[in-house]
C-alpha cells in the first residue's frame, strides 16, 4: 500500500516552487517524535543535524567521523550512525549523517530508503508517492 504526502511550497528567487518534505517518526530516548524531513534524491545519505544526536540517544563520541562533499564539492564534518524511523506505517532502520553543525536541515537521501520505496513525485496532482518495494519487510 502505498504512502502519499501532498507537496509543500515556498518560495525562492525563482517564485514559489514544490519543496518535498514529509513527516518522519524518529525514534528517540522519550519515545517517538515526528520531524519533516525534506526527500533528495540527489542525496546519497539522510542527514540531520547535530542537536538531533542527543535528543535521539546517539552518542556522537562513539561515531566515525567523517567528511563528506555536497554539491560543489563543498564539505562537510559529520558522524555516521544508524537511526530508527518510521514512514507511514513502515519501521525501518537507516544509515544516516549527523552533521557536526546545528544549521543543516533534515534532509532524506536515497540509502536504505531507496532499498524499501519507490518514489514517485506526482507533480500533476503535487504528491509524492512512496510505494513499498515487493518483498521489503
Amino acid at each position: 500500500m502505498s504512502i502519499e504526502f501532498p507537496y509543500e511550497k515556498k518560495l525562492s528567487f525563482f517564485g514559489e516552487v514544490a519543496d518535498p518534505k514529509i513527516p518522519v517518526k524518529v525514534y528517540t530516548k522519550e519515545g517517538r517524535r515526528e520531524f519533516r524531513f525534506l526527500v533528495d534524491t540527489g542525496a546519497d545519505a539522510t542527514l540531520l543535524p547535530r542537536y538531533a544526536a542527543e535528543y535521539i540517544g546517539v552518542d556522537l563520541g562513539e561515531s566515525e567521523r567523517m567528511s563528506v562533499k555536497g554539491i560543489e564539492g563543498i564539505g562537510l564534518d559529520a558522524y555516521a550512525a544508524q537511526i530508527k524511523v518510521r514512514i507511514g506505517d513502515r519501521e525501518l532502520e537507516i544509515r544516516c549523517l549527523f552533521a557536526a553543525s546545528d544549521r543543516v536541515p533534515f534532509i532524506l537521501g536515497r540509502t536504505d530508503i531507496f532499498d524499501h520505496f519507490n518514489l514517485i513525485f506526482d507533480n500533476q496532482n503535487q504528491r509524492l508517492r512512496m510505494e513499498p518495494l515487493a518483498g521489503s519487510p
